[in-house]
């Protein structure tokens, strides 16, 4: 098997290889839980509690440790009522994370939302309910 191997020139180019992760990968690093929606300078967003290093059990016992990698962000796309959540991982440098930022919802409408995590090309499973103040 060849390998591809990709090097970085400056910290910032590494941050641009983020890469969407699976419903298997959240799960072989202890899962993922949604927590309340609050208001930010970004409008709203919603807080997840998960970390990528694998060392933590969120929601299922971890089965996979990373020492390499970071939480890069936390997408979330808001359509109808419903948010779908993407973890994105990336290489560990200094000053970064292994737990994921809260996703950005920007400016959404009050009300009951259902939250999701879809990885890349999968279905989406569902996490739970919001409530999105008035």
């Amino acid at each position: 098997m060849k390998r591809l191997v990709l090097l970085c020139f400056t910290i910032a180019g590494c941050a641009a290889l983020a890469e969407p992760r699976t419903w298997a990968f959240v799960t072989s690093v202890g899962g993922i839980s949604i927590q309340a929606p609050q208001r930010s300078g970004k409008g709203w967003v919603l807080p997840v509690l998960a970390n990528v290093s694998g060392i933590e059990a969120i929601t299922v016992k971890p089965t996979l440790i990373n020492s390499a990698l970071i939480c890069e962000n936390t997408r979330a796309v808001v359509e109808g009522r419903s948010i779908f959540l993407t973890i994105e991982t990336g290489l560990a440098r200094k000053g970064t994370e292994v737990r994921c930022p809260p996703g950005v919802l920007g400016s959404i409408a009050p009300g009951r939302y259902r939250v999701f995590y879809q990885g890349p090309g999968e279905s989406a499973v569902p996490l739970g309910f919001v409530d999105v103040a008035f």
